[in-house]
């Protein structure tokens, strides 16, 4: 399951990544927030989604 302290956590990696690149304009700092809450949410909905399919296939064998 995944927990708010592991989305802190991806948040951050991210965050730090990508703000690094160019931190001198707002708006592209703007950009980057929207661009690192998109990607959190994909990478939290593949990370539910293994879980679930190695869940089911427990429940096959």
């Amino acid at each position: 399951m995944i927990t708010d302290k592991d989305v802190k956590k991806l948040k951050e990696v991210f965050a730090d990544n990508f703000k690094n690149i160019d931190n001198s304009f707002k708006d592209v700092n703007d950009r980057l927030d929207n661009r690192i809450d998109s990607l959190t949410k994909d990478v939290m909905t593949v990370i539910e989604m293994v879980g679930e399919t190695n869940q089911n296939l427990k429940e096959i064998s």
